[in-house]
């Protein structure tokens, strides 16, 4: 993976690039550094940038240029943030960039991204394929109930607390057995493990879902059916991440992975192992990134070489 910061002043051109078609005036708006990551479209690529530093509208920029250059049709394209305030914001750039709206680009939230797969996508047999069927739960109202079943004092845990415990513990992907044997002998964590375990229940007795089981449901689906997995590793040929260092397991796990193929020539329009990553810089501290930078690029002295394992 090609790593670079868009700070940088003596970025070398990208030998991975493709010239633009005339009508891509836009790119001429773009600094050196920001250029170089909207037109890299062969092989993964992490940007670490400061505030200000022009990410999103890499991105924008770089669906614009997929979309508009014909490298890619919008189906194929993936952008996704944290925000619906970010989402929106960046389909508007794009629209604005092409000068005119484009359906079927796949720009969203993660937690959007999922309740689209899950409608899509859930086998018919299981309860989360009705996913307009199922309730989403107010979250506060079954802890409260979880402890006064279990006669546990709020004033010795209280109810936002055991929350916000069990959504940790879900986003790290974690059962309640595991926290239960990780309190030791702590007897408040044993309790809200106890807590965990009456909230998973309430939700299934109830066929209800709270908002991290969008992300689990969805990690569920991909590992479980091959057609899925294979269905969209295929169609999202452009992959970009923003804000990637903060990422859960969950969101880190339905990221689609590269494909993967032998190297080929740069031809318009051709597949290849396409990923876009952006973060905040700093972020190589943050586990998502731990042990993956493996050397410098020889041909500059802001790049560096990493592997994206999983």
């Amino acid at each position: 993976m090609l790593r670079f910061s868009l700070a940088s002043s003596s970025q070398a051109a990208s030998p991975q690039s493709l010239a633009p078609s005339p009508d891509m005036q836009f790119l001429d708006s773009l600094n050196p550094e920001q250029r170089d990551a909207v037109l890299h479209i062969n092989g993964p690529l992490l940007i670490l940038a400061g505030a200000g530093s022009g990410k999103t509208r890499v991105i924008t920029s770089r669906i614009a240029y997929l979309v508009g250059d014909g490298h890619a049709q919008p189906h194929e394209v993936l952008a996704v943030t944290f925000t619906n305030k970010a989402a929106e914001e960046m389909r508007a750039r794009v629209a604005s960039l092409l000068g005119s709206e484009v359906s079927g680009m796949w720009v969203s939230t993660f937690h959007a991204l999922c309740a689209r797969l899950l409608r899509r996508e859930a086998p018919r047999d299981r309860p989360v394929a009705r996913l307009r069927d199922i309730r989403f739960v107010r979250s506060a109202v079954v802890v409260k109930q979880a402890l006064k079943q279990l006669q546990i004092d709020d004033s010795f845990i209280q109810p936002r607390a055991a929350l916000s415990r069990i959504s940790s513990a879900k986003n790290r992907m974690e059962a309640p057995q595991a926290m239960a044997d990780a309190a030791g002998g702590n007897h408040r964590d044993a309790q809200i493990a106890k807590v965990y375990t009456h909230y998973l229940n309430t939700l299934k007795e109830s066929n209800a879902l709270d908002f991290d089981d969008l992300l689990l449901k969805t990690v569920d689906l991909f590992e479980q059916s091959e057609r899925v997995r294979s269905k969209y590793s295929q169609q999202f040929r452009y992959v970009m991440v923003d804000e990637y260092q903060d990422t859960n397991r969950p969101q880190y796990l339905l990221i689609p992975p590269p494909r993967r193929s032998a190297p080929q020539p740069l031809r318009r329009g051709r597949p290849g192992s396409i990923d876009l990553q952006v973060a905040r810089r700093g972020s190589p501290e943050h586990p998502r990134f731990r042990g993956r930078i493996s050397g410098k690029r020889p041909s500059s002295s802001s790049s560096e070489t990493t592997d994206r394992r999983r």
